[in-house]
């Protein structure tokens, strides 16, 4: 008789256990293939991403400003701050492995007819609850977890490559500012020496006042251009200020130089190595693995579930005569009712799946795209570079020259005027070309990945 009261709903708890096992299918989706080689590019596995910033930039003053911007930065904060919540929600996911455990106390005070005086009864009761991870839910989960945590950290690598980025640009760029100034002063000097020659011809009866007033023009005109660069100057240590998040202040700064403008430039490697060195196809890869780890958990959750629950209680009023009671309930728990809840919550992570397959993608043939690029534009700028160097030479020596024959009368003033014009329009090509090129390496830095 006793037998046939368990049979009964055993019998009800299997069929509703093979009632809730239909698992929806998983659909695979595969990673595309790289290339071996960027196009046009010998294969090298020798990567920037080899080499620690510090090394890379040689600028001293470029290295403490990178240092105190990657501390104080607020997106540098911030990152730090998602690392932790994402190390929280790692460490919760751990503990759903393991049994909770709950004490509770109660209690009764009352009276009857029988009892008039009050009464009262206290007992203690300890309850654990204990879900069997049975088909690998809660791994699952956990696994999604740990794959988030490791995607923050890619994270917050990819926002100190950003930084030093921004800080190397910012920095070439006030000393291509410092240059500028440089070419405009040393052209004032010229055009005043020009002047007072001109002013003395006149004076000889050589030269006519529309001459004085030519060199004079071009004189302000420098001066005027002079004062515009100086205003850039302010705006780029004020930019610079920014990122390292502190307030307007005369930034240290070395002289510019050929040889200092530019870290070596080393290979790119091949594009294998962004999966392994560049930070957003790192986090993208990670985020990716996560949504299948929380789509198999899903898909978990149509099975049924083991929980055993045991109790240990303690009667306050009964203890001194040994009163224990002890039970346990242990069941396999079937979703019934929740099988539109858990369709609708599999087809989300579905589609957060193919969310992170499309963000994935979309990274690695941007990565790859923007190595290209930038490798072309480098060796499109080395020839350019060359170019322009000869043109100031030329120049260089052509205002001398300009200069010569016109105080002998064997040159007009028109000539000297447009040599040194000419001279100072092609040195200050020359910096803005050799700035471009800072700007692509440092393209071709963060694009490879940046250093460690």
């Amino acid at each position: 008789m006793e037998f046939k009261y368990i049979l009964k709903p055993l019998g009800l708890i299997v069929c509703a256990t093979v009632f809730s096992c239909s698992v929806p299918r998983q659909t695979t989706l595969t990673k595309s293939a790289l290339p071996e080689t960027f196009n046009g590019q010998k294969a090298d596995t020798v990567s920037a991403t080899d080499l620690n910033w510090e090394t890379y930039f040689l600028d001293k003053d470029l290295i403490q400003l990178i240092d105190t911007a990657l501390l104080r930065n607020y997106d540098t904060q911030m990152a730090i701050e998602q690392i932790e919540m994402a190390n929280a929600y790692y460490k919760m996911s751990r503990v759903t492995l393991y049994p909770t455990v709950e004490i509770g106390t109660s209690a009764t005070f009352g009276k009857s007819k029988e009892k008039p005086e009050w009464s009262s009864d206290y007992s203690i009761n300890v309850n654990s609850s204990w879900e069997i991870d049975l088909w690998g839910k809660l791994r699952n989960s956990k696994k999604a977890a740990k794959a988030r945590l490791l995607a923050s950290q890619s994270g917050k690598q990819l926002i100190q490559t950003t930084i030093i980025s921004e800080v190397s640009q910012a920095y070439y760029e006030l000393l291509a500012f410092d240059s500028e100034l440089e070419i405009m002063e040393k052209n004032i000097r010229l055009q005043k020496a020009a002047l007072d020659i001109v002013r003395v011809q006149k004076q000889a009866g050589k030269a006519t006042d529309l001459a004085v007033q030519q060199f004079e023009a071009q004189l302000y005109n420098s001066q005027a251009q002079k004062n515009s660069i100086q205003q850039m100057i302010i705006s780029s240590e004020n930019y610079l200020n920014r990122l390292l998040n502190r307030l307007p202040q005369p930034v240290a700064r070395g002289k510019i130089t050929q040889n200092q403008l530019l870290p070596d430039i080393l290979s790119a490697g091949v594009p294998f190595q962004l999966l392994q060195n560049r930070p957003d196809v790192m986090e993208a890869s990670l985020l990716l693995e996560a949504a299948g780890f929380d789509l198999k958990a899903a898909g978990k959750a149509f099975l049924p579930t083991l929980k055993i629950q045991p109790v240990i209680g303690f009667d306050a009023a009964r203890l001194k005569n040994g009163s224990f009671v002890f039970e346990s309930v242990n069941g396999l728990f079937a979703p019934i009712l929740q099988q539109n809840l858990l369709k609708g919550n599999y087809r989300i992570k579905q589609s957060q799946q193919r969310q992170a397959w499309f963000s994935y993608e979309k990274t690695v043939k941007q990565s790859i795209s923007e190595v290209q690029t930038n490798l072309d534009k480098l060796a499109a700028i080395e020839q350019e570079i060359v170019n322009r160097k000869n043109e100031v030479d030329i120049l260089e020596k052509a205002v001398n020259t300009a200069t010569d024959l016109y105080a002998y009368g064997y040159a007009t003033y028109l000539e000297v005027i447009n040599a040194q014009k000419s001279a100072r329009e092609a040195e200050l090509a020359l910096t803005n070309i050799q700035k471009g090129k800072s700007f692509v390496t440092l393209d071709l830095y963060r694009a490879i990945g940046g250093g460690k």
